[in-house]
């Protein structure tokens, strides 16, 4: 159970982590593009759109839900059940 606890805090530890650099990624071209502060406004801007659509797939893939639910499972010593989407 104590790997189980570890894992888990290691993958909260990491999912932490990429969301944070996400976020700054998409935040930072936001308002790169918000103040035209970039000399070329329209790769700022494609930069923008990029980094929105790589946080918006990180925030709704299933799989790493269904990770998280079983690490969660493991650590409370409950069998991991099978998710499907």
């Amino acid at each position: 159970m104590l790997r189980a606890m570890n894992a888990l805090n290691g993958t909260l530890s990491e999912l932490a982590q990429e969301y944070v650099s996400l976020h700054r990624a998409k935040e930072d071209s936001f308002w790169i593009t918000k103040m035209a502060l970039a000399d070329d406004a329209q790769a700022a801007g494609h930069s923008a759109e990029l980094a929105e659509q790589a946080y918006n797939a990180f925030l709704q893939d299933p799989a790493r839900l269904a990770r998280l639910r079983g690490l969660e499972q493991q650590a409370a010593g409950a069998p991991a059940a099978c998710c499907t989407f």
